[in-house]
């Protein structure tokens, strides 16, 4: 069973399989309680599959970005399931990692440096951006949005404040941290694997590595109208749970899992040592056995009289 993550990442002596299923969603309530949530602007409505030779140019992408991380990291079977309904956006990203794995000695050394990749381009499928949805679709509403002041006197007295994955930010900020964020965009996930939440899995022989990662850019009117108060909501947010499943006895370290090898030989040597010493033993066995049995013609039996 594959664990539950939206950004998962299996390791096994088999390979690296990996997949991610994210969402942005616009205008989801806030506690403490909001008057109102919105989207920042609309995105096109489409639905996209790409899979085999219609993924090349995804590929190239992919793997310009993995290889950044770890130079020998190389994507295949790359699978992409994609569709906007006007104010929310989901895509499924299916891909296995092939040449990040070396042998040394009785181990292999799995490099996941690729994991925190990012795609900086405007991917685009036919008219359709499915990376940089942000700033492509809502970034001239956030711009205009940004250049409105931070406050304003009564009658009517407004606070807008900007938050960015639940930082205080100025206004100023919000176009250049918005301009260029793709959704394939990992950077956090750099952190050493070791400082990672670890859960061994004892039933499913493995060890789960887990963290969160999110982008969440948030706009909080709050007036002030004869006493009474009122909020107002803006945001756009994506977040993702993310796990590597990796096999017990495995270690990570930095950017890197530590597997024993398929089969080591330190386990042949065992396996030999195990053989060889079972066939002397039948051997001596077999040996002393000849020596205490009398040989034929040479009993000491009596003659009769």
């Amino acid at each position: 069973m594959t664990a539950h993550a939206d950004y998962n990442i299996k390791v096994s002596n088999n390979g690296t399989m990996v997949h991610i299923s994210g969402d942005l969603l616009q205008g989801l309530p806030n506690p403490p309680a909001i008057n109102t949530s919105s989207s920042f602007a609309s995105i096109p409505v489409f639905k996209t599959h790409l899979e085999g030779g219609n993924s090349s140019l995804l590929l190239g992408y992919l793997e310009q970005a993995l290889r950044a991380k770890s130079h020998n990291a190389l994507p295949t079977n790359v699978v992409l399931d994609a569709n906007s309904s006007g104010t929310s956006y989901h895509y499924g990203l299916s891909f296995n990692v092939e040449g990040a794995t070396a042998t040394r000695g009785e181990v292999q050394i799995i490099d996941l440096a690729w994991r925190s990749f990012v795609i900086t381009d405007d991917v685009r499928i036919g008219n359709f951006s499915i990376n940089t949805l942000v700033p492509r679709y809502l970034g001239d509403r956030i711009h205009a949005f940004a250049q409105l002041e931070e406050s304003s006197p009564p009658p009517l007295q407004r606070v807008r404040r900007w938050y960015l994955d639940g930082h205080l930010i100025d206004r100023a900020q919000v176009t250049p941290l918005t301009q260029s964020r793709g959704l394939f965009n990992f950077t956090s996930l750099a952190t050493p694997l070791q400082h990672w939440t670890v859960t061994p899995d004892i039933d499913g022989q493995r060890f789960l590595y887990q963290a969160n990662i999110a982008f969440n850019l948030t706009l909080h009117e709050q007036f002030t109208e004869a006493g009474e108060v009122g909020n107002l909501l803006w945001n756009a947010v994506c977040k993702l749970k993310v796990t590597v499943e990796a096999p017990w006895g495995s270690v990570a370290s930095d950017n890197a899992l530590t597997l024993e090898a398929k089969i080591s030989w330190s386990t042949w040597i065992m396996l030999g040592s195990i053989i060889v010493s079972a066939g002397l033993l039948s051997g001596a066995f077999l040996l002393e056995r000849k020596l205490r049995e009398p040989s034929k013609g040479h009993g000491s039996s009596r003659r009769r009289p």
